[in-house]
């Protein structure tokens, strides 16, 4: 693992200062990664959120967000894991959005034709994250295809405190491109810089091969013409590169699969999904400098803790003054509440 001896430093300084990590570098110049899955990206995320947390910290990262597919489930674990560590978790999802034209509600897809785009959200506040935990849960509750999907109308309806990334290649924009479907990928764009402004990002990634390679070019020039921000990121599914093989049994066993088939329906292309220092990536983004220290700038506008401990809310429910009441007593029967009187 490569540790730039400025990132060693960093842990020295903030331990002399008495401070943590996490305060000790906000407002510096640094890497911060960004799109990340955990042990909860089910079947699909080889690095659990201790180890994550261990690792990240040892490299002389002062932030992280876990970004796992579809769902917030490892959030208090993640939130609870960095607070031990004296590093900031940045609540995020990796959401799987209906596609350009579609709804959650839409169903009937032509074979070969995908029913989701992939969508990085992150929560910058208290706000975003109970908005982003809405948008997960409505994903399950009534957009679920294959995977929970949630759709624009109701990203636009749930927008405040969130940051929108573009994802990997397969993003909305970066996917309609790819295809040679231009028109959406520049409709989209235009969507998302409309709604979200300067909590927008276009995110650029490496894993290098051929087809990535050209989707991110056009990210660039797509950014470049709309006066985007752009952001470096890894994409992380294992935790170190030698993690490569048993991340790729896992996916067979989420698919079915065995490792030696000649042709799989599923497998990651090229290299480098695990979680990397500052050092690799400023190594592996040559002339990318102000999309790698972007992210530093960015995981300072989120807020420190947006997940609140120690105050346990539970729903209020009115029930009729007369416990014996027939209509509420056949609404408790239903649900399997036969004794609720001794409750």
């Amino acid at each position: 693992m490569m540790i730039c001896d400025a990132c060693q430093k960093r842990l020295l300084e903030a331990e002399a200062a008495g401070m943590s990590l996490k305060d000790y570098m906000k407002g510096k110049r640094r890497f911060v990664s960004l799109h990340n899955h955990s042990e909860f990206s089910l079947l699909d995320g080889a690095a659990k959120i201790n180890d994550i947390m261990e690792k990240v910290k040892r490299m002389g990262q002062d932030a992280v967000a876990i970004t796992d597919h579809g769902n917030l489930f490892g959030a208090v674990k993640a939130a609870k894991a960095a607070k031990e560590h004296g590093i900031k978790h940045i609540v995020g999802c990796e959401l799987y959005l209906a596609p350009f034209g579609k709804t959650r509600f839409d169903r009937d897809f032509k074979k070969g034709e995908s029913a989701y785009t992939h969508l990085v959200v992150l929560a910058k506040n208290k706000v975003g994250y109970q908005n982003l935990a809405i948008l997960s849960s409505l994903g399950y509750d009534d957009g679920f295809y294959r995977n929970p999907r949630i759709d624009r109308d109701i990203l636009k309806e749930h927008k405040e405190g969130l940051i929108v990334t573009t994802s990997c290649i397969g993003g909305s924009i970066p996917s309609n491109a790819l295809n040679g479907d231009f028109y959406k990928a520049e409709s989209d764009m235009n969507w998302f810089m409309h709604e979200f402004g300067d909590d927008f990002y276009v995110e650029l990634q490496n894993h290098q091969f051929d087809l990535e390679d050209r989707a991110f070019d056009y990210m660039r020039h797509i950014a470049q013409e709309y006066k985007a921000q752009t952001i470096v990121t890894t994409d992380s599914h294992y935790l170190d590169a030698e993690d490569t093989v048993t991340h790729d049994c896992l996916l067979c066993i989420g698919t079915g699969q065995l490792v030696d088939m000649a042709e799989r329906k599923f497998k990651f292309t090229g290299t480098g999904y695990h979680y990397m220092s500052e050092a690799e990536v400023v190594d592996l983004f040559p002339g990318e400098q102000a999309a790698i220290y972007r992210t530093g700038e960015l995981a300072d506008k989120i807020e420190d803790n947006v997940i609140e401990f120690g105050n346990i809310k539970l729903p209020y429910f009115i029930t009729p003054t007369d416990a014996e009441d027939p209509e509420f007593a056949e609404w408790m029967g239903r649900r399997g509440y036969e004794n609720w009187l001794t409750l």
